[in-house]
């Protein structure tokens, strides 16, 4: 029996069958952690630019925050050094706080936006941070519908 991707209860493909794609690291602003906020065209009739770069934007700003060096930081590093490190394992590092924060929005935003669309972004911690994953739930046969547009705040309908 082949293994299940465990995203969607109704008609989830085997693993072997999923479709995916990568979203590489953006290394034009040196080494932090940001992703490339160019549009993929693999997404192109399942979801509208505007909500993907916002989220890869949104996804890039809560890197920068983990990476940022803050008093915190410093005192932890600081604290290590004259402990011998022993002080590490009994307290979580602000940085752990930061990629947990982000892989619970990852979490969210698929479950509330992304797997309704029929594809899920996995974290990037799970591939060393080298690059996004993100995988169809459904074959373009099973596809779920597109919501009906929306309007946003300046009362413009978004095309899709």
């Amino acid at each position: 029996m082949a293994e299940v991707a465990p995203m969607s209860p109704s008609s989830p493909l085997p693993i072997q069958d999923r479709k995916c794609f990568f979203i590489q690291r953006d290394y034009s602003k040196g080494l932090t952690v940001a992703w490339s906020t160019e549009f993929p065209t693999e997404l192109v009739r399942v979801i509208d630019e505007r909500s993907w770069v916002s989220f890869i934007k949104e996804l890039n700003e809560r890197f920068a925050a983990a990476d940022k060096i803050t008093f915190r930081s410093v005192m932890e590093t600081f604290l290590g050094l004259c402990t011998c490190y022993v002080f590490h394992p009994c307290t979580r590092s602000s940085y752990e706080i930061h990629l947990e924060d982000i892989s619970d929005y990852i979490d969210d935003v698929n479950e509330q936006v992304f797997n309704t669309r029929g594809f899920n972004v996995c974290n990037p911690m799970e591939h060393g941070m080298r690059s996004l994953e993100v995988s169809f739930l459904f074959t373009e046969k099973e596809k779920p519908p597109l919501p009906p547009p929306t309007h946003n705040n300046l009362g413009i309908v978004p095309r899709i």
